[in-house]
């Protein structure tokens, strides 16, 4: 399972968690982070000479960092 340490601490585990590693999540911050893959048919960026990578630090911006994860064949 992929999730923070923060949410793996709310979900109920049979057996449960040990106190060290409820420890850890209790204590771990990840911010507020979301993971999104989006599929295409083809990369078309790649026609346009773009490379599919971006990043700021714009403080109001929804999308800091994005990369291109596709098989470049």
């Amino acid at each position: 399972m992929a999730c923070s340490p923060w949410q793996a601490n709310r979900i109920s585990y049979l057996p449960a968690l040990s106190r060290e590693r409820k420890l850890i999540c209790d204590s771990s911050f990840m911010g507020s982070y979301l993971k999104i893959l989006l599929l295409y048919k083809r990369a078309y960026w790649r026609d346009k000479g773009f490379s599919g990578e971006m990043g700021t630090d714009c403080k109001d911006s929804p999308v800091a960092y994005v990369y291109d994860s596709s098989k470049h064949n």
